[in-house]
Formats: structure tokens, C-alpha cells, sequence
């Protein structure tokens, strides 16, 4: 498989990275997802493939690697706990699928270079007499009838694919957003408000990353050890929603300098 695939730097402060094995796991990954619809035979079935997908079977994957079979499984739970990816599993594969691939990886210089070129063919292809121009549809209507009915991509099995991989990608989405929510809802001292704490989560723009919520957990944690928030055993730590809403991760600290954490960091 030729080409490359993308690396953004906040891979850095991600628990993947602390972890060499589930790192070259993910590197491995990212490098066996397809970057195009394609469609793959497997056991004499078509599997249609999307971008950021791939099918692994546990056994080559193993010898791929030269791991365990139980280690590529661990890597794969471990990955779907944090968000990375979600997998569909059948009695003859796993359809893995990347969180997040077009974010990460869309080449947006090769949409916009090709489209030029397109608009150019449909303008040199443009007939000038209409009824020739109601011909040409007509031939090009038969023909893309033609290529729906033999692409096997229109299968059942195809589009059953497709449904379930974006409706995996919305599911877990919101599972990405819950588990950032509850790292800092566990680093935050005052426990109480939950469901006001939830709502002024959301309406932070744009909505934090898991990262986003270990660098909130680190910035409560500094600022517990504050007088201000120390004093009269806790009586002035502010609700977790008000300090959400006031964005006061911005606050200086009263004993010592840290990093500020703004929204422009997400």
C-alpha cells in the first residue's frame, strides 16, 4: 500500500503515546486504513470499505506485528476505550474504523486542484444544439443506470457497511465527548451540579477533546491547592458548572505561574 498518512502533534499528550505497544499498534493502524472507497473480497463476500476503514483478522494481524493474538485483541479494546477507534466484529473479520480519519487526514489540496480540471471537461463537453443535448442525456442516463445496477458496492451487504459505519462514527462521537466530561468531572473537587456541569460542558466551543479535558483536570488540580480554594475546607471552590461557564481555567493562580489553557488550544 503506497502514500502516507498524517500525524498531528497532540498525539504527544495522548495516553496511546505513553504506551509504546498500543502506539505501534495505532501507527499500524493508521497505516492499514484505506484513504478511498474500495471493495474487498472476503471468504467470496464483497465488503465495501470506506475511507479510514480496514478489515483485520486477528491471526495475520498477529504475524503482521509479531505479537500475540491476545495482543493485538488487548490493543484493539484498549483503543475503542479511548476513543481512537470502533470495530465491527463478524465469525470471519473485524471492521475497524478510525475516528476522526477525515478530520485528520482529508487532502484538501488534492479536492481542490482536481475540481478546476472537472469544471474545465464539463464545460469543453457542453453541447451547443438541445436536441443533441437531450440525446447525450438520455445515453448518459441508460449508462449511469447501467453502472448502479453492476457496482456491487449497491449491495445490501455494501450499504448495511455503510449505514453502520456512520452510525458507529456518531455513537462513539458521543461517547468521545463522555468520557472527556467524566476526566474532569473526577479531577474536580466539588462534587455537585452534575447535570448543570453537563450543560455548560456542551456549550463549549469547540466541544473538548479527551486531551482538552487532562489538561482542565491538570489546571483544577493546581488551582485546588490554592488559599482560595483551600481555605474553610473548600467552602469557596465555586459549583463546576459556574467555573465552566466563567471559563475560569483562565485564572491566574494566587502561589504560581502555569500554562493558561484557552478554547484556541482545541
Amino acid at each position: 500500500m503506497a502514500g502516507y498518512v498524517k500525524l498531528h502533534r497532540k498525539c504527544l499528550e495522548s495516553a496511546v503515546f505513553g504506551d509504546s505497544d498500543l502506539w505501534r499498534f495505532w501507527c499500524w493502524c493508521l497505516m492499514k486504513a484505506s484513504y478511498k472507497q474500495r471493495q474487498v473480497l472476503i471468504s467470496g463476500s464483497v465488503v465495501c470499505v470506506e475511507p479510514g476503514q480496514f478489515v483485520l483478522g486477528r491471526k495475520s494481524a498477529a504475524e503482521s506485528l509479531g505479537v500475540t493474538e491476545r495482543a493485538v485483541r488487548t490493543c484493539l479494546k484498549n483503543l475503542e476505550k479511548l476513543g481512537n477507534i470502533e470495530t465491527k466484529t463478524t465469525n470471519r473479520f473485524t471492521l475497524v474504523t478510525l475516528i476522526n480519519w477525515e478530520l485528520y487526514q482529508e487532502n484538501e489540496d488534492e479536492v481542490t486542484n482536481k475540481r478546476p480540471t472537472d469544471d474545465q471537461q464539463m464545460t469543453n463537453k457542453r453541447p451547443t444544439d438541445d436536441h443533441k443535448q437531450e440525446r447525450e442525456e438520455g445515453k448518459e442516463g441508460k449508462k449511469g443506470k447501467n453502472i448502479e445496477s453492476n457496482d456491487s458496492c449497491a449491495s445490501v451487504e455494501c450499504t448495511d457497511l455503510i449505514q453502520t459505519s456512520k452510525s458507529i462514527q456518531k455513537q462513539n462521537q458521543k461517547k468521545q465527548a463522555d468520557t472527556a466530561f467524566e476526566i474532569f468531572w473526577a479531577a474536580y473537587p466539588k462534587k455537585k451540579g452534575k447535570k448543570q456541569a453537563i450543560r455548560a460542558w456542551e456549550k463549549i466551543k469547540p466541544r473538548p477533546t479527551i486531551a482538552d479535558a487532562e489538561k482542565l483536570a491538570q489546571i483544577v488540580s493546581l488551582q485546588a491547592r490554592t488559599p482560595q480554594w483551600s481555605k474553610d475546607g473548600g467552602e469557596f471552590i465555586p459549583l463546576p458548572a459556574t467555573w465552566l461557564n466563567n471559563e475560569r481555567w483562565n485564572d491566574e493562580l494566587e502561589t504560581k505561574t502555569h500554562d493558561v489553557y484557552t478554547s484556541t488550544d482545541w
